[in-house]
């Protein structure tokens, strides 16, 4: 912060204070002023001030004192006060030191608002402020000889002093405001007598013009409607207009194509006529050629017979392999058949994927209509054909989603499926899977495709993952030691699903492995030993 020094100079028996920059007047911690200090700024008192001081706002810090009567609007005291103060805000701080009186008065700094009044009121206002006005300065003077008495009681002189300064500037200060209060009355009168008249011509001359402004506001109205009529007028018969212009150019248009097509269907009769006589001529050569095709048609489809029902005999015994395999497992083919019907499985490959709209097949006719003995024949061969196809193929997606193939890729049997002593209690108990030990760390893998359903502790299972292959098939892997795959996540045959282990119920390193069908436990063994069939077969 700037520090700025104290002018004084000694004017009218007082020492008046001016500041550099209108920032506050600084006295400093080893300075004494003894006598009146009068400020038109802000007054910061670090030392010690004796006699009377005026400013617009005063601060006592906390190593100031001041020894007299004090004016200010505003006054913040850290320091001693040996005297009075009189101020409009004061504020104290924890530090202050009082020994003498400080007076509050909201008067001191403010500013009069004065309210405006119309008419014969005036008068009456200004004469009251007037009154109040006076009353206000000779209350003053009391105010301020009261204070110059006061502060005679320690310095009677400086007193005297500061009394006076401050009744010849309150005496200045009032006379400036008197003048400015009754200025704006006598200003304010002028105008409210010229504002009345500018008011009763303006009146005069509204009382003229009104019959006229409602007569030109009629023909105004009458013009609008008129000019409303002649628009929508206007609009219909450029619409007619438009309407007709575009029918003239339609009817052009269809002129010009009848005579286009006038001219086409007499070029097509030429043509159509020469046509006529070319066909009569390929029918003649046409007929020639339909008995050696009739003949033709007879040998093929001798031959064609001849090998659907090879086809036939060779559907039929893959179709004897694969129920046979299936009949292995110990489930019900046609049952199986059924569910897989059911659930729509889809195909193998997108080599067998098939589709298409339904269009009825036609048996071949001969020329009285009625379908030919080897046609019929051929039919029946070949409806034979195709069921024994779908029914082929029902059996290959169960062979699909049936898990044929060992969880491990080298593994040995310990415990077999069916009624065992428990390995851990000895009692007598259902053995519902198998149990396969293979080599520590050895993988575990999917015995078919499907979804995993669950993949995480199970109680006595330990760590067990449980993969649903549809058809109401489900396989269970109990006991590993770590796990791979999320329940949600698909699996493709012999892919990878956890590692061998002795989690839960368990007495060593080995797969508990269970196969379910339709929430039935069925033998896991006799499900690989079909597998190992069928890639004997294949």
């Amino acid at each position: 912060m700037n520090i700025f020094s104290v002018v004084a100079k000694r004017k009218a028996g007082a020492w008046r204070a001016s500041s550099k920059a209108a920032m506050p007047s600084i006295i400093g911690a080893e300075l004494t002023i003894i006598g009146d200090l009068i400020s038109d700024g802000d007054i910061l008192i670090d030392g010690t001030v004796e006699g009377y001081l005026k400013s617009s706002g005063l601060t006592i810090g906390e190593r100031g004192t001041i020894k007299g009567v004090a004016t200010a609007e505003a006054v913040t005291i850290a320091g001693t006060l040996n005297g009075q103060i009189h101020a409009r805000d004061v504020t104290l701080s924890e530090t202050a030191r009082i020994q003498g009186h400080i007076w509050q008065d909201s008067r001191i700094g403010s500013q009069s608002r004065f309210p405006a009044f119309a008419g014969g009121r005036q008068m009456a206002v200004a004469a009251l402020l007037l009154g109040v006005v006076v009353l206000s300065i000779y209350a003053s003077l009391v105010y301020f000889s009261y204070d110059a008495r006061v502060a005679a009681r320690t310095d009677y002189e400086r007193a005297m002093a500061g009394r006076d300064v401050a009744v010849t500037e309150g005496r200045d200060r009032y006379r400036d405001l008197l003048s400015a209060l009754l200025h704006p009355f006598a200003t304010l009168a002028d105008t409210q007598l010229e504002t009345q008249h500018e008011l009763a011509a303006l009146k005069e001359r509204n009382a003229k013009l009104g019959p006229e402004m409602a007569r030109l506001e009629n023909e105004l109205a009458h013009s609008r409607a008129e000019r409303d009529r002649l628009l929508s007028e206007e609009e219909a018969l450029t619409r007619r207009r438009d309407g007709l212009e575009s029918e003239l150019a339609d009817m052009h248009r269809r002129n010009e194509a009848t005579t286009a097509q006038l001219a086409n269907f007499e070029q097509s009769l030429a043509s159509l006529t020469t046509e006529r006589d070319k066909v009569a001529q390929e029918r003649a050569t046409l007929a020639s050629h339909v008995g050696d095709l009739e003949h033709h048609l007879d040998s093929l489809q001798a031959d064609q017979k001849m090998l659907i029902s090879r086809l036939k005999e060779r559907a039929i015994s893959n179709a004897i392999a694969v129920e046979r395999t299936i009949a292995m497992t110990g489930l019900d083919v046609n049952k199986l058949l059924g569910q897989a019907g059911k659930e729509g499985a889809e195909p193998r490959s997108s080599e067998t994927a098939q589709g298409g709209p339904f269009v009825a097949y036609r048996i071949p006719k001969n020329s009285s209509g009625k379908p030919t003995a080897r046609s019929s024949d051929i039919e029946r061969v070949v409806l034979s054909l195709d069921k024994q196809e779908e029914r082929q193929e029902g059996l290959h997606r169960i062979l699909d989603r049936l898990p044929l193939a060992s969880p491990l890729d080298g593994y040995r049997v310990v415990s077999n499926f069916g009624r065992r002593i428990d390995p851990i209690n000895g009692q007598l108990a259902m053995h519902e899977g198998v149990d396969l030990t293979a080599e520590p760390n050895a993988p575990v893998r999917a015995t078919a495709p499907g979804i995993v359903t669950f993949a995480g502790w199970d109680g006595g299972y330990g760590k067990m993952v449980e993969i649903d292959h549809g058809m109401g098939i489900h396989t269970r892997y109990a006991h590993l030691s770590s796990i791979v795959v999320e329940p949600g996540s698909k699996v493709a045959a012999r892919e990878k699903i956890g590692v061998i282990g002795s989690t839960g119920r368990s007495t060593g390193t080995h797969v508990h492995y269970e196969i379910l069908v339709d929430d039935q436990h069925y033998d896991p063994v006799k499900f690989i030993k079909a597998g190992e069939y069928v890639y004997q077969e294949d």
